[in-house]
């Protein structure tokens, strides 16, 4: 678990990256492991419409084991403004 000083301490560090702060934001919200975040596509996000249903994400986890990981509004913001999902799309070769 990170304190309140190292999350602050790595979101200053991907500070100037949109990128890189908005998955960072979807790992610190939902637990997911790096593997699972890289893993994802738009088809794996399940929105939710912001007041009786929340939106959700289906993560392929250890085992192959499908489990759907809730979002945060923060997570779901981030999502929205399409940083993460576009990211994860991009070729990082």
């Amino acid at each position: 678990m990170l304190s309140k000083t190292e999350i602050k301490a790595l979101e200053g560090v991907c500070a100037d990256d949109v990128r890189d702060a908005a998955m960072f934001e979807i790992m610190l919200q939902t637990g997911l492991r790096v593997g699972e975040l890289i893993e994802l596509t738009k088809e794996d996000v399940v929105w939710g419409d912001g007041q009786d249903t929340l939106s959700y994400l289906i993560v392929d986890g250890k085992g192959k084991r499908v489990r759907r990981v809730p979002l945060t509004l923060t997570g779901t913001s981030q999502l929205a403004g399409g940083t993460v999902a576009q990211a994860l799309a991009e070729d990082p070769a």
